[in-house]
């Protein structure tokens, strides 16, 4: 045991003490001097390690004897000068230091020197020496005499070595350490540490201490353990670095560490101490310990929770007032019972209690002002007059009292008068100052928080000069770029940086998207201060939201012990936990904070939010109605809204959003409510009634700002729909709303550039006129050159870029974009690569990259770049489903599992995560690897789309496995009741059927199915007819099916398209087949119908060549549907190739990218008619949109054949053979598009001949 070995230690020792004594005695021979130095150095540290208790007494014993013996030999006077210094006997160690100095000059030779040498260390260790008894002075007046004799010894050192010396800060160090300067110290001890290489133990001992009152308790442990390094087996680091780990919540570690000490020393008072104080924080017994604090820890231990205990902060209180009453009423107790009432709004009881206390203690003065305060109806009043009456405190300390007050009750102007007369009476207090700087940029008054970072740069009032307030005004007044360069700078050029420097650039640093810096940032304050709880936040925030979840959840576990505390962290924990680890802890964790604390409203709206998260919907319902109903609000309208969508009620989601807007009062109200609720529809896919909504807050927008517009402007833009965006951002510039910073002429120039409309997007940049600090003008000057076609001005503008923003990953892959444009590959390359060494997972320099690789022909590589950004961004789902596409595609279908396995593994609890990368496998008839995504998916939540989805991967394959059949059975099993309410399940059930060969039952369950399809969602209305040909493939038989008279009501409609349709296909029943869509669209009973048949009728005239009726069906359907953008497409193509009619065909083309800018199709067809119409430029933008966004193999290679012909009519014969050549690879790639292409390639060909 540790015990027995410690025994085993102590009795080796004390058998070696008489060996000590009898080499002390050796040294009394005349032959010690020639084996001094190293020998007496030995001696020194063997009595030292065996007999510590002897403090060195026959060390000292020999040294005195050997320097009378020996009186010339300076270095062995030194040596027992610092042998005394080591005693800690610092009178005796400055005067033998002072006979060092007295030592007679040696003539030139080397012990001359050393004499030389020898004096000035005598007098470094003087002034040192003189400090260290300042820990042994009393009074002041004798510590300022201590320092005033070392300050002296100072100056004559200063005479004998140069300016600067490492001796000389490390004198100035330990003056300001005296003096607690701490932050002067810290910097000069840690300079002079750094020049000796860290080999002082006393100063890297002093840099702990230092470290340890600037709340750097990081840092501090970083030095403890070079003492250590230094002098092991020393107790008293060891006991500090016990008590650092204590703090950092590392408290068996402490405690081990302590517990080595008593083994060795088991008397030692100052090890028992923090043995004790680290049992009571642990909720033990401690032998000595003060009861009241011991338990307090234990109530607070009880408060918070510990590992997956949920918060009781009840039971603390309870735990709390018992102790109160079998303690005689301690304050302490007192207060902390006063506090917890306080968090669970309990008044009354705190009242109550603080009565029983005063009658038990009648002379306590603070009791009955407690209670005075909490019976007051203004609390705030009463303080400000508590304050006023005090008689023993100066104005200056009262106005700070008073903000204090005005702070904490949210009242900026008053809080800010208080210190703008503080800082009257005190125009240097630094406090004030700084306080007053963070209410000016809280309260956005950015010229009189300008105005005091020009007094802290005269000043120094934040410790650099004013250069880190500067940057936080640069940040508030949205100024990033600046804000993080100027930090940069000023860490690079060296110094001593607290938590809050890096934990803002941490925030700065991701404001800018620069996710790597941003966490290396929060890294290095945590190094700092390991348990700073809004470093903590923030970093875990960070890594969240950039996909990286199970880092943070990882890193929020490891933090619990020393932040749960917090309540902001809490939350984000049981978040994390919900998303991506122990779900069933963070909602039972939550319901037990609801149960216990039922006033803690935001506790229970994330309750509702996890309900919802998790599907739960019965019990989600009464805890929205019962908040909704304590005070409703926008957020918990839009929580209940949410609760109607993911049950597919939009109607009812609609209600519950208009009947709240309804409560709202003009007067009072503002366009807030009407974006928020207008953005929430469009997400949810209504973007036409999302921005009618958005539309609503029109009258309550500030008209110089025009919030809504911008708003809607931003939605549009987000969903491509660029036409629309652009025209909301001009209705702002043309206004006059753009804002101080132009943003909105920025992002108008930037849409009117991607529109083609190069003549306005020049307007809108010849009209900026404020210099945002960073890369976006430039970018925007470089792509409007570049789409203008001016090459030089483009590559002018992307080199001023990079040149003036070298750290933005965005100027390299911007600039690399353009070089992969002219076809220089190792140039786009050289830039792609230098955006990847600044952030090695950026998304958008990884896509681009991959995208040069692929044109290079190495598609290794860009399969590898864009794994890498998928695995970087777990949250880019788009990204990671288009890549396992493109890997399936490539039979890499184990590779598309394995990105599949990523995601799951940072996301485990995301079951949608599990939905998506199931249907990807399921879109290429992967259906075992379907299988084992959507089974996860299925074990975690049991909704109809997930066990739609996992029984499509069990029944669709041709070849069923009984397995499957089996498994299919029992989720139709578990759904229960649920499958004949469904359309979805009952064609599941269907497919099941017709698997098992019971057709009359398929067809059965086919047909109810058709009743229970909710039209009102086109998509899948459409994919109703899918599943319906899976289940019967004959057309004829699905017909009859489709016939029957028992599909009734809107059923009816859709029934005769989908016979329609399915007759299309066959060309003896084509007649038949455009009856049917007719009569659809002249009951015009369903719209989504009638727009389907319109464009079915054209299709089927069009492809037997009635080109003309064709033109005629789909005219007609434009004008009954003129936002239908394929409608619009298919009858420009119509108009162009086969009845020549290019004007009009183009009306219909721009209607079509108005509608879908991100159809390869619809561009494709507008660049070919303005080729046909010899509008040679607006034919090449056209097309290099469509190069842009194609998404088939069809496409693809309609847009190299037309941009062939252009630049054959723009006499680059070059280009335009490269171009047909890549057709010709495409057409050997795909032989079945040969009869649609082959014949226009021939005649690109000819033409190049």
């Amino acid at each position: 045991s540790g015990k027995a070995a410690a025994d085993a230690v102590r009795a080796a020792t004390e058998s070696f003490k008489p060996r000590l004594d009898e080499v002390a005695k050796a040294f009394a021979t005349p032959e010690a001097l020639t084996l001094l130095l190293p020998a007496f150095q030995r001696f020194q540290q063997l009595e030292a390690t065996i007999d510590p208790g002897a403090k060195l007494a026959r060390t000292t014993a020999v040294a005195d004897d050997l320097v009378k013996r020996f009186p010339d030999n300076s270095a062995l006077v030194l040596m027992r000068a610092r042998m005394l210094g080591t005693r800690l006997a610092y009178p005796e160690a400055i005067a033998a230091m002072e006979q060092v100095k007295g030592l007679p000059a040696a003539p030139i030779s080397q012990e001359g020197v050393r004499r030389y040498v020898m004096k000035t260390e005598a007098t470094f260790w003087q002034a040192t020496y003189s400090l260290r008894l300042i820990d042994q002075a009393k009074e002041q007046a004798e510590k300022d005499k201590l320092i005033g004799e070392a300050l002296k010894y100072r100056q004559e050192l200063a005479g004998q070595v140069p300016d600067g010396a490492p001796q000389l800060k490390m004198i100035d160090g330990m003056v300001a350490y005296a003096k607690k300067d701490w932050a002067t110290a810290h910097r000069l001890l840690t300079e002079f540490s750094k020049a000796i290489n860290d080999s002082d133990a006393d100063a890297l001992w002093s840099i702990a201490n230092a470290a340890l009152a600037l709340q750097r308790p990081g840092e501090a442990r970083d030095y403890v353990i070079k003492v250590r390094e230094l002098i092991p087996g020393a107790p008293g680091p060891l006991i500090l670095q016990a008590q650092i780990e204590a703090q950092l919540g590392n408290r068996e570690q402490a405690e081990q560490m302590v517990q080595t000490v008593l083994q060795v020393d088991p008397e030692n008072a100052q090890a028992k101490e923090v043995l004790n104080r680290i049992r009571m924080v642990k909720g033990e017994a401690s032998e000595g310990s003060d009861p009241i604090v011991a338990i307090l820890l234990k109530a607070q231990k009880v408060a918070t929770g510990e590992g997956f205990e949920a918060p009781n902060v009840p039971e603390a209180v309870e735990m709390l007032v018992k102790a109160v009453r079998e303690n005689t009423y301690d304050p302490r107790l007192v207060n902390g019972a006063i506090r917890g009432y306080a968090r669970l709004n309990q008044k009354a009881a705190a009242i109550a209690l603080l009565d029983e206390a005063i009658k038990a203690r009648p002379d306590d003065k603070d009791l009955p002002r407690l209670k005075a305060a909490m019976e007051s109806d203004d609390p705030v009043k009463f303080a400000i007059e508590q304050i006023n009456a005090q008689t023993d405190v100066d104005e200056f300390d009262k106005g700070l009292s008073r903000y204090n007050v005005y702070r904490s009750a949210g009242k900026p102007a008053e809080a800010k008068a208080e210190l703008v007369a503080a800082d009257k009476l005190k125009p240097d207090n630094a406090e004030v100052v700084e306080q007053l700087f963070n209410l000016n940029l809280e309260r956005s008054e950015f010229a009189d928080a300008d105005a005091v970072v020009k007094r802290a740069e005269a000043k120094n009032f934040d410790g650099f000069n004013g250069r880190f307030w500067k940057a936080r005004l640069q940040a508030a007044q949205g100024r990033h770029r600046e804000s993080v360069s100027g930090l940069e700078s000023m860490i690079q050029a060296g110094g001593t940086f607290p938590v809050e420097v890096y934990r803002f650039l941490g925030r700065e640093l991701y404001e800018l998207r620069r996710v790597p810096d941003a966490v290396r940032a929060f890294d290095e304050a945590l190094r700092i201060r390991p348990n700073d709880v809004g470093t903590l936040v923030d970093v875990i925030s960070v890594l969240a939201e950039s996909g990286r979840g199970e880092e943070a959840l990882l890193r929020a576990r490891n933090a619990s012990v020393v932040a749960r505390d917090n309540d902001r962290f809490f939350s984000l924990w049981l978040n994390l936990e919900a998303q991506a680890g122990n779900r069933d802890f963070a909602i039972d964790a939550r319901e037990k904070v609801a149960e216990r604390e039922p006033a803690n409203r935001s506790n229970r709206i994330a309750l509702a939010i996890m309900y919802l998260d998790k599907r739960d919907f019965e019990k989600a319902r009464p805890l929205i109605d019962a908040l909704r109903k304590e005070a409703d609000e926008l957020r918990m309208a839009l929580i209940e809204a949410r609760f109607h969508t993911e049950q597919r009620q939009l109607d009812a989601a609609k209600k519950t959003i208009d009947d709240y807007l309804a409560t709202l009062d003009p007067k009072t109200t503002n366009f807030e409510p009407y974006v928020m609720a207008g953005q929430f529809v469009a997400e949810r896919g209504d973007v036409a009634a999302g921005v009618a909504l958005m539309e609503r807050g029109r009258p309550f927008q500030d008209p110089k700002v025009m919030e809504v517009d911008r708003s809607i402007a931003d939605l549009l833009t987000a969903r491509e729909m660029r036409d629309r965006a652009a025209e909301y951002y001009r209705k702002v510039v043309d206004a006059g709303a753009d804002g101080a910073r132009q943003e909105v002429r920025l992002r108008l120039a930037e849409l009117y550039s991607m529109l083609g409309r190069h003549d306005d997007a020049k307007a809108m940049i010849d009209g900026v006129t404020y210099d945002a600090g960073g890369p976006d003008l430039l970018l925007l000057k470089g792509d409007l050159a570049r789409r203008r076609g001016d090459a030089k001005g483009a590559r002018e503008a992307f080199d001023q870029a990079v040149a003036k923003f070298p750290s933005s990953t965005l100027v390299y892959v911007r600039r690399g974009q353009f070089a992969q444009g002219e076809d220089r590959n190792d140039d786009a390359k050289a830039d792609y690569d230098a955006a990847l060494r600044i952030n090695a997972t950026d998304a958008f320099a990884l896509q681009s990259r991959a995208s040069l690789y692929q044109q290079m022909g190495n598609l290794d590589g860009a399969l590898a770049d864009l794994r890498q950004a998928v695995r970087g961004n777990q949250s880019m789902d788009n990204l990671r489903q288009a890549l396992m596409s493109t890997l399936i595609d490539l039979n890499r279908a184990g590779e598309a599992e394995e990105v599949g396995e990523e995601a799951t593994k940072a996301r485990p609890n995301d079951s949608n995560v599990r939905l998506g990368i199931g249907q990807v496998f399921m879109s290429r008839s992967e259906w075992v690897r379907a299988q084992r995504f959507l089974s996860q998916a299925w074990a975690l939540d049991k909704r109809t789309d997930i066990a739609y989805a996992f029984l499509s991967s069990l029944l669709n394959s041709k070849d069923v496995k009984p397995a499957a059949l089996q498994d299919a059975e029992g989720v139709l099993r578990e759904m229960g009741p649920k499958v004949d309410e469904s359309a979805e399940l009952l064609v599941s059930r269907a497919k099941l059927f017709a698997a098992r060969g019971r057709k009359q039952e398929a067809e059965r369950d086919l047909a109810a199915s058709l009743g229970k399809v909710n039209f009102d969602d086109t998509s899948k209305a459409i994919g109703w007819m899918g599943e319906a040909r899976r289940i019967i493939p004959n057309v004829l038989d699905l017909a009859k099916i489709l016939e029957v008279q028992t599909i009734q009501g809107r059923a009816r409609m859709w029934a005769d398209f989908y016979r329609g349709s399915v007759l299309m296909e066959d060309p003896a029943q084509v007649d038949t087949a455009l009856s049917l869509l007719r009569g659809v669209i002249e009951a015009d009973k369903e719209p989504a119908a009638v727009q389907l048949s319109y464009r079915l009728l054209g299709s089927g005239l069009f492809g037997t060549k009635r080109y003309d009726e064709a033109v005629k069906a789909w005219g007609d359907g434009v004008k009954r549907y003129p936002n239908d953008w394929e409608m619009n497409n298919n009858l420009a193509y119509a108009l162009a190739k086969h009845l020549k009619k290019y004007e009009e065909a183009k009306v219909h083309a721009l209607a079509a990218t108005k509608g879908n800018p991100n159809s390869g199709d619809a561009w494709d067809s507008l660049g070919f008619i303005h080729l046909k119409l010899g509008e040679l430029k607006e034919a090449d933008v056209a097309l290099d949109r469509a190069a842009g966004v194609v998404r088939s193999p069809s496409t693809t290679i309609a847009v190299l054949l037309h941009s062939a012909e252009l630049r054959l009519l723009q006499n680059q014969m070059d280009k335009a053979k490269e171009l047909s050549a890549a057709v010709e690879t495409m057409l050997t790639q795909n032989p079945e598009l040969k009869t649609v292409f082959q014949g226009e390639l021939d005649d690109v060909k000819s033409k190049l001949k």
